[in-house]
Parts: structure tokens; sequence; C-alpha cells
């Protein structure tokens, strides 16, 4: 009843310093354990802990324990976020020694971010506590993101986050859990930011960041990169990232590879933006991956790219090919070598692009380079070349389709109006299963060699189809074909040249289209008729020339401009 406790133990005893006599012979040891009279503390943090959502109210609940011999009646709570008192809660009741009551302080809302939360007791039954070492307990916690942010100038205005670099860090710190908008003010953010894969961040989850206005111009993301670390943005492992309505821009005007894929970033979108790399040396690249696994299902739509060696390259793995990448409503605009470059990648699409370059390159220019893109889709897209380089517009070489999925080049425009050697419009290499139907392309610029279409496949790679193409180089070929066994169906194509080169075939030097019949055996309903275009660039038909000369395709039932083809008796 006086708190005292004693223990008695026989086989304690006490010895000195080594030699310096004998050891003690063994004795009772007592120890008296003093309980306080009165005496309270918070023994644990219930609620929070681990982590909460972010701007939502949350409970605030503790565990009260009493320590003290009288009954517990009364007792002061204090707490503290983040080194801030909150209040001071008047407990009372009746709590015996040892027994505990949770006890709810308040409810409150948590900004993005970790937290420290600490609660201690006052005056238990209204006396002092003489006891204080069990008196507080506190817990670090994070709150976790969900719903919409701001991102600004916290010195000249109230905003959640200063940065894109903090609210990233705010994300890794304590994680996501719902879908999270950054509300970025206008202004010029020079940051360099990478993202890695952010905790609770999946498809229902997702993490978007995009201008507060919705104007492209008014934010600006940009940074004069290092050769060693050359990205404006990187998305390195993350999923299910959106950039939107902004300009993101390298500075570095030879090694500036402005937006990066890395390893396993998958889901991620880049809509209605600049994206713009302001030199085009050997790395300045506006969009980028190279030897990347996983990057996968990334989709690039409605934006602005400028400048660059190459305006957009995504390389996957031989072994391991990027899946179901989208290129969708682009204007790749300005690139010096590439406009874009598809490598080890499988069911990609490259769909209502403009491709515009002026390149003066000393070496081929392409528009799209398809190496390995296997059961690829072109549809839809426009290329226009005025430059001195060298061009081949769309170049397609190892793309394997497979029987239940073809490759697919359809309903696309190529005008190239300058270069003085061997432009190409389409050239088809080394890659089975491919349909070419719908397109217009028009060379009135290059020399003698080039030519509207180009082939290079054997039979290894057939079956490959051409039809309902118009095919018109004013200097060049219409056809050069150093290979062709590939080929299972070639008609209603219209092709037409004004120089002497009509088609080569194999090597054989064919003048017309009725001899071109004749060694083929195929355009039997193919035609030799000057293209009335509006003009050298816009290739829309100007009269009703090739008005129902087309054959009927039930996997094509638009044209470029996504109005109806007739399904009886279509325009090529």
């Amino acid at each position: 009843g006086n708190g005292s406790y004693t223990s008695e133990r026989p086989d304690v005893r006490f010895s000195g310093p080594t030699g310096s006599g004998c050891e003690s012979p063994r004795a009772p040891l007592t120890v008296n354990v003093e309980i306080p009279m009165d005496n309270a503390g918070i023994s644990s943090i219930i609620d929070p802990s681990g982590s909460v959502q972010s701007n939502t109210p949350e409970p605030i609940n503790v565990e009260l324990k009493n320590g003290g011999q009288n009954n517990l009646t009364s007792v002061d709570i204090v707490w503290e976020i983040d080194g801030m008192i909150q209040d001071t809660l008047n407990w009372t009741g009746n709590l015996p020694l040892n027994s505990i009551d949770t006890v709810h302080l308040d409810s409150t809302s948590f900004a993005a971010g970790p937290h420290d939360l600490a609660a201690w007791t006052n005056l238990p039954n209204n006396v002092v506590d003489t006891v204080t070492f069990d008196d507080t307990s506190s817990v670090n916690f994070g709150a976790c993101l969900n719903g919409t942010f701001t991102i600004g100038d916290t010195a000249s205005g109230s905003y959640d986050f200063n940065s894109f670099t903090e609210a990233i860090d705010a994300m890794m710190l304590s994680s996501v859990c719902g879908n999270v908008t950054f509300l970025v003010d206008t202004g010029t953010y020079v940051e360099q930011i990478t993202i890695p894969e952010i905790p609770g961040v999946d498809s229902s989850n997702t993490v978007t960041f995009t201008s507060m206005n919705g104007d492209s111009s008014g934010v600006i993301l940009e940074y004069n990169a290092s050769s060693s670390d050359p990205h404006t943005v990187k998305l390195d492992g993350a999923d299910y990232i959106t950039f939107s309505h902004m300009t993101i821009r390298g500075l570095n005007s030879s090694d500036a590879e402005v937006v990066t894929f890395e390893a396993n970033s998958k889901h991620n979108q880049f809509l209605n933006n600049v994206i713009e790399a302001v030199g085009n040396g050997s790395d300045a690249v506006p969009v980028y991956s190279y030897d990347n696994v996983g990057v996968s299902y990334n989709w690039i739509r409605n934006n602005h790219i400028l400048g660059g060696e190459q305006g957009i390259y995504i390389e996957g793995q031989n072994n391991d090919e990027g899946i179901g990448n989208i290129i969708e409503n682009n204007i790749i605009d300005g690139f010096y070598e590439d406009g874009l470059v598809f490598e080890y990648q499988d069911s990609c699409f490259v769909l209502g692009n403009t491709f515009l370059t002026s390149s003066d390159y000393s070496s081929i220019v392409y528009a799209m380079d398809l190496d390995d893109a296997h059961r690829h889709h072109v549809l839809n897209n426009k290329i226009i070349h005025t430059g001195s380089a060298e061009m081949t517009a769309i170049n397609q070489m190892y793309c394997d389709g497979t029987s239940s999925y073809h490759n697919l080049i359809a309903n696309n425009f190529i005008a190239i109006t300058g270069g003085n050697e061997d432009n190409e419009g389409i050239a088809l290499d080394n890659s089975p299963y491919t349909d070419v139907y719908y397109n217009t392309v028009n060379i009135t610029g290059g020399n003698n060699q080039s030519s509207a279409l180009y082939l290079d496949i054997d039979a290894g790679d057939s079956p490959v189809r051409i039809v309902n193409n118009i095919f018109r180089d004013s200097v060049g070929y219409a056809v050069l074909s150093d290979d062709h066994d590939a080929i299972t169906v070639m008609d209603h194509n219209n092709y037409y040249t004004e120089s002497s080169n009509f088609v080569e075939w194999d090597g054989l030097s064919i003048n017309d289209l009725l001899a071109f019949r004749a060694e083929t055996g195929m355009d039997t309903n193919s035609t030799n008729l000057l293209p009335n275009f509006v003009s050298s660039t816009d290739l829309h038909l100007a009269n009703y020339l090739f008005s129902g000369k087309g054959k009927p395709l039930a996997s094509l039932t638009t044209d470029i401009d996504g109005n109806p083809r007739s399904t009886v008796a279509p325009t090529i």
C-alpha cells in the first residue's frame, strides 16, 4: 500500500576490481519502487498514423494512461502539429491505476507532406506531475496527396508548392492516394526534374501537371542541362504521369534530351505542350528514350515539337521491345535529321501528325524511320520537306507484321519540294505483312533517281499489298524497285512522272503503264494521270479526276480528314 517493492535474490554478490580482494558473500537485494500518488501520461498516438489523406479531416485520437495510485479524474492534454501547439483539452473521468482511455482530441486536415504530432499531459487531478518521463508521445506520419494543388511563387502568392521539385518530393515522401492535379501558375520555372516510380500511383490514382490558365505559352519549364545529364524532365520508372498545356524546353543547343523516358516508364501522357530543343546538335532531341526496357503505352498527343537533331526518338531493346506507344496529332517541326525514330517497338501508332522540315543536313533526312517497329499503324500523317537535304519520308525496315495484325501505312500526304539527290516518298525494306493504302506522294525536288515508292522486299517478306495510292515524282521514278517478290496485291494506284523514268523494276527500265502491267501482271485497274493538287504541298485533290477509281477497303472507311469514303467506288 505504500508503494514499496522488495526483491530478495540469494544469487547476488558484489566484487571489486581484479586483484582487489575476495568477492563478497551472496546477499539479498532490495529494490524500492515508489508509485506516485498522481501521475498521467499519453501512452500512444492512435490516430493519425502511417499515411492519411491530405486536405481531408482526420481524427486525432490518443491513449491516456493513469500511472498514479489515486484514480485519475481529471488531466489537461496538450497537443501540437509540426511544433505548433493546437489546443488543450481538459479530460475528466475515473481511471484506476494502469488503466487506459482513448481520448478524441479533435479532427483536422493536413497539408500534403510529412508531419509530426505530439501530445502530453499536465496537472493530473489538478496537481503538479512530478514524474514526466511518461507524459508525452509523438508520431511521424505523412499526408498522402489526393485532389488539386497549386504550384507557384510562394513569395508573391498563396500556393501549395513553390516548384515542380517540391511537389515531386512531397509525393515521394507521402505517397499518392487519389487522382492528383497540380495547377501551375504562369511563370518560368528553371528546374531539372526527375520523377521515379511514385508510391500509390496507378491507373486509379494518377498525377497531372497542367497550366493554371490552360495556355501552353504561360508556363515554361526549362533547363540548361549538362551533357552528362541532359534532360529537363525525366520519367525514371514513373507511371501514369501527365504533363499538359505548358512549354518544356532544353536550353543546351547540343545536349538537350528535353523529355526523357527511362526504364519501365508506362502509361504516361504529354498533351497540348510545346516541347523544344533549342539546337540541332548530336544530342538535341525534344522527346527521347534510348535502349530502354519497358517504356510502353505512352501517349504523345497534340504537342508542338520543335527543333532537335531528331524530333522524337524512342528505342527499346531487341529482345524487350516497347509496346503500344502512340504519337498522335503533333506538329513535329524543324528537325534536322529525323522527325520520328521508332526502333524495337511493337504495336506502335503514328496518327495524324504533321512533319515539317527545311533541313540542309548533308545526309538523308527521314520524317519517319521505322526500324524493327513491328505491327505498326502509320495513318493520316502529313509530311512536308522544303529543304535542300535528301529526304526519305517514310522508311520502313525490318518491321514484321503478322497474319492477324498487318503493318499499315495509309491515308498519308507526302510532299517533297526540296533536295537535289535521291528523294523517296515511301520506302519498304524487308517487312512482311504490310499494307500500303490510300497514300498520296508528290515529289517535285531531287534528282532522276528519286522515287515516290521504293521497294526492296523479297519473297520472304510476303505478303505486301499496295492499293489506292497516288505516286507522283516529277523528276524521278514513280516506282523504283530493287526487289519486289513480296508483293501479292498491287492495283488501283495512280503512277505519274514528268521525267523519262516511269518505273525501274529490278533493273529493268519501264517507260509506261501498259508495259508495267505486262511485266508485273498487276495494276490492271491503275492509272497514269497527272494529279491536280491544291498546291505542291497541299495534296488535297482540286478536281474529281480520281473519283470512283479506288477499291473499297473494309479496314479504311474514312480519309485523311476523317470524311467517309465511298463503300462502292472510293476516290484514291
